[in-house]
């Protein structure tokens, strides 16, 4: 057997139905107790205790047969004939229960409205106040219409015919290149902001164009060896000026001092030997300072070269005697 799936709506009424039908069955039990002797009395013993074990189904206060007979006289005239009897006042309390619905409907658009009202004031105060609103309010806005959503768009899977049509190899479509040629131009005309009509036609000098373009990347290489080789202009000078100005600095000054006395030169020079006395080995040392170095023999050489070129110039110079 198949099963058949309900709505929700669907599984109240069938609820609703069975409640019904239950109540119904309990009254026909106890009125075929009742009801055998027949009578008014009986009737209204019976609609009272059907009242007191069911105090929903209150219709009015005062127990009447007027009550029973609006009930006859609606379902006489929609579904035929029925007397008097268990029958009778079960459907003026359906009849009592149909008057409860319609109230409830009432009030609960009532409410409605006022929730409305609510969520639209939060909105309104949320927009002033330039925040987001809560996501409570949110959802019962989107559900009750009040915001509107934009619903994504659903992406259609391709068919089947366009899937063989872009497998199939080029040569197949040949038959259709006019029309795909067609259609191409018509795609193209709205893009023309974007289109080179000469490319298209088939009216462009390739060859030219390839050729500007090579001598337009040479030009460029060109410039930007010279641009890397040329220094800017007054850069050397700033640059000295600046060398000169930092070494005349007194910071700089005080920083050659300390590295003077840094650990680093000291591991250079040779740690200071102590004798038997205790006392440093210093005239060693000065003695090593004041001897001449390699460096300071040739400049001395120079100098006494130079001084003996002054001397032979100015003899040159110098007038002869006679």
């Amino acid at each position: 057997m198949a099963t058949t799936f309900l709505t929700p709506t669907q599984r109240q009424e069938a609820r609703q139905a069975e409640r019904a039908a239950g109540h119904y069955q309990d009254f026909c039990e106890f009125a075929t107790v009742w009801l055998v002797q027949g009578g008014a009395v009986h009737k209204n013993m019976v609609f009272s205790y059907f009242r007191e074990h069911f105090p929903e189904y209150r219709y009015t206060d005062n127990i009447t047969d007027d009550e029973i007979g609006c009930a006859l006289e609606k379902w006489n005239n929609e579904f035929g004939k029925a007397e008097a009897n268990e029958l009778g006042m079960y459907l003026g309390i359906g009849m009592n229960m149909e008057h409860k619905k319609k109230l409830q409907e009432e009030e609960e658009k009532k409410m409605l409205e006022k929730k409305k009202v609510y969520i639209l004031s939060h909105l309104a105060e949320a927009k002033q106040r330039g925040r987001r609103p809560d996501a409570a309010i949110l959802r019962e806005a989107i559900h009750l219409g009040l915001i509107k959503v934009n619903e994504p768009k659903k992406v259609e899977p391709p068919k089947q015919e366009e899937k063989q049509a872009a497998k199939a190899p080029k040569a197949n479509n040949s038959k259709e290149g006019g029309e795909q040629k067609e259609s191409t131009k018509g795609k193209v005309a709205a893009d023309d902001e974007f289109f080179d009509w000469d490319l298209y036609h088939g009216d462009f000098d390739w060859e030219q164009h390839m050729m500007d373009a090579s001598d337009k990347s040479a030009n460029k290489d060109t410039k930007h060896r010279s641009r890397s080789k040329s220094p800017k202009k007054g850069s050397s000078s700033k640059d000295d000026k600046r060398s000169k100005d930092r070494s005349k600095s007194p910071r700089n000054k005080d920083r050659k001092k300390d590295r003077s006395k840094s650990p680093a030169t000291w591991s250079r020079t040779k740690s200071p030997t102590k004798d038997s006395s205790g006392r440093k080995d210093d005239k060693k040392e000065r003695e090593r300072s004041k001897s001449p170095t390699r460096s300071n023999k040739e400049s001395s050489s120079k100098k006494e070269d130079k001084k003996e070129s002054k001397k032979e110039r100015e003899r040159s110079k110098s007038p002869r005697r006679k």
